[in-house]
């Protein structure tokens, strides 16, 4: 049985997280890539909680669309988060929920002087969210965000050398969830055989818990065609390499959905560790992708 170290508490680690996203839909496509300079830190442990600050140091975008460049802007928001998560991964609470709520409200203003009048819609979304500290918390943390890379059931546990796990995407297409089967190898350090190392998961598409219905039913609503073919491919890929103090060095994560090649949904996310050094050049350069592709 190997086992994952829990991250020192008050020990503070940084990240560069890109995210890249396409939705192609017949001739229709939209994408963005989106580059998060974060720092995460281990605030304090209580039986079964952890209490995890999470604050942003940098963040561009670019995009295809308004929606893009609006949840762009939405990152201040959540900028500086204090959450508290179970050892299941599952976010419990966010501590400083009105701190939120009062950076909307500025941020809220600046958004609709900046921004032309078809924002609106998407402000409006997001005020009424705000008002529902649960299903803000579901949207930020549900679904296949970048958060993926920290708040999983990692700690307080033992691993076997190849592990079969469930999870539900959730509202991954709209109202609908897409669930998967998880197949996860699971390396140990050459150091210390107990200790977990790397770990690699692939998935497939959980037939019995998709809402096939549902999904005909979006794709319906999207197209006009009702005798539409929903049978949905499933390309499901992510590698998560630690260090010994139980954080991540680096992670991939990768999800392709489709139907046939006409509708097609494709997220991708990638972790580097950078060190405080690394960080401060970071905050200063042009492209930070490229920056640290070229350090």
């Amino acid at each position: 049985m190997k086992v994952l170290p829990l991250p020192e508490i008050g020990q503070s680690a940084y990240f560069l997280i890109t995210t890249a996203n396409r939705i192609i839909m017949g001739n229709n496509i939209t994408e963005y890539v989106l580059d998060r300079l974060v720092e995460v830190e281990l605030r304090d442990v209580r039986e079964d909680t952890l209490f995890v600050r999470f604050y942003l140091h940098r963040h561009d975008v670019k995009g295809t669309s308004l929606v893009h460049y609006f949840n762009n802007e939405l990152c201040d928001i959540y900028s500086d988060i204090n959450i508290v998560v179970g050892y299941d991964g599952n976010v419990k609470d966010i501590s400083n929920y009105d701190f939120i709520k009062d950076k909307w409200e500025i941020k809220r203003a600046d958004i609709l002087k900046n921004y032309p009048q078809d924002i609106k819609p998407l402000v409006d979304g997001t005020s009424l969210l705000l008002k529902d500290k649960e299903k803000f918390i579901d949207s930020l943390f549900g679904g296949y965000g970048f958060w993926r890379f920290f708040f999983q059931p990692w700690y307080r546990r033992e691993y076997e050398e190849t592990e079969n796990s469930k999870i539900a995407l959730k509202n991954y297409f709209g109202e609908v969830s897409l669930p998967l089967d998880v197949k996860s190898s699971i390396l140990s350090r050459q150091d210390d055989e107990n200790a977990v190392w790397k770990i690699n998961n692939t998935a497939v598409l959980d037939n019995k818990g998709f809402d096939r219905r549902g999904f005909a039913r979006m794709l319906k609503n999207l197209t006009k065609v009702y005798n539409i073919d929903a049978s949905l491919t499933v390309d499901f890929e992510e590698s998560y390499t630690f260090i010994k103090n139980g954080t991540l060095s680096e992670a991939e994560l990768f999800l392709n959905t489709s139907v046939s090649n006409w509708y097609i949904v494709l997220t991708g996310h990638k972790l580097v560790q950078v060190s405080r050094t690394g960080l401060e050049k970071l905050k200063e350069a042009e492209d930070m992708a490229e920056a640290l592709e070229n350090a």
